[in-house]
């Protein structure tokens, strides 16, 4: 049905030549992002012209298609039913059976659901439900992995954010790919930063910018490879997370620190025409941008902690007339940039990822 609603808007706005604007609104504000991070790269390269030159060029800041291009990495979590830690039963039984644990076998396979309205789209491979129900009671037995959302879901939600992310300037290019999950912190995160840190280094295999003796160097140049992690589930109401190395300003000009790692971590949910947003979102906080209000906006969260309002003057005439759908503006593209000169290496800068 959503759909439905989403293609007669779409038809409106090229009838009513709401796309030619939006686009006229694009040309304006990449020329305003240009000249905002050639003056960026001009301060921070004063005193070596060569790399200032090599970085304008890679980024297309003078002619040629504007963008920092970067490859990213989007990975598939899955756990499996026969890892085991001891002689005792698979390690996912022992998670199931665990009432200390927030893990259920049946509802990891979206089978069964906490909340009709807070599902998502799990795949097994390898058996059915009732295959599935007899590894429960026998505990153990058949070999299967499940997996929080399927390929081709990662792949959509991998495909808006490089859409989106050209909004910030940024041209992303995803591969791929999957790991499993063997600590059961990471099959449920808490919705910390600590468990977000803890998530990026144990699966995404970033580094810790305090482990010696060269965390800090590596922390830094994985900055240029953008990664994220489809989970299971968290503690809680949250249905992403996220670690920024360094610390930003927000465009509101509020603090928003920095941690020891840097990744983000996502749920699927539907109705997808919501939630594909999430992981643009949490690539966002990648980026150094905050929570703002306005539903029009990737950044806007519904989480009650912000103190947010869904409302904003742009809600209507963004959805129904110019983009279809939320967006990020120049100003948070600016502070982007602000946060990417300042801190991504000098290869980064410099050289085209693709």
């Amino acid at each position: 049905m959503l759909g439905v609603v989403e293609a007669f808007f779409g038809l409106v706005r090229v009838v009513l030549l709401g796309d030619t604007i939006d686009f006229i609104r694009e040309e304006i504000d990449e020329r305003r992002l240009r000249d905002h991070v050639r003056q960026l790269l001009e301060r921070r390269f004063a005193r070596d012209p060569e790399a200032l030159a090599a970085a304008k060029a890679a980024i297309g800041v003078d002619h040629g298609a504007f963008g920092l291009r970067l490859d990213a990495t989007a990975i598939r979590t899955y756990v499996t039913s026969d890892r085991r830690s001891n002689d005792d039963v698979p390690d996912l039984i022992a998670w199931h059976e665990d009432d200390a644990l927030d893990i259920d076998i049946r509802q990891l396979a979206g089978y069964d659901h906490a909340s009709f309205w807070k599902r998502g789209r799990p795949e097994v491979v390898g058996a059915d439900e009732d295959e599935v129900d007899t590894y429960i009671a026998d505990r153990g037995g058949r070999s299967f992995r499940i997996y929080p959302m399927s390929e081709r879901l990662l792949r959509s939600k991998a495909g808006v954010a490089e859409e989106r992310a050209r909004d910030l300037g940024l041209m992303l290019r995803f591969e791929i790919a999957e790991r499993e999950v063997t600590d059961p912190a990471d099959v449920v995160l808490v919705g910390s930063s600590a468990s977000q840190d803890r998530f990026n280094v144990a699966v995404l295999e970033r580094s810790d910018e305090t482990t010696p003796p060269d965390g800090a160097a590596r922390a830094r140049s994985e900055l240029c490879v953008p990664a994220g992690g489809g989970v299971f589930g968290y503690q809680g109401s949250f249905i992403g997370y996220s670690s920024h190395l360094d610390d930003a300003t927000c465009v509101d000009g509020d603090p928003f620190p920095g941690s020891r790692t840097s990744g983000v971590s996502f749920l699927d949910r539907v109705p997808d025409t919501i939630f594909r947003y999430v992981f643009v979102h949490e690539l966002g906080h990648y980026f150094g941008l905050c929570h703002v209000s306005g539903a029009n906006r990737i950044m806007f969260t519904a989480n009650k902690d912000a103190d947010l309002t869904w409302w904003s003057w742009g809600l209507l005439p963004e959805y129904l007339y110019l983009e279809g759908g939320p967006r990020f503006v120049l100003d948070e593209a600016k502070r982007a940039w602000d946060y990417i000169v300042a801190g991504f290496p000098t290869d980064c800068l410099t050289t085209r990822a693709h």
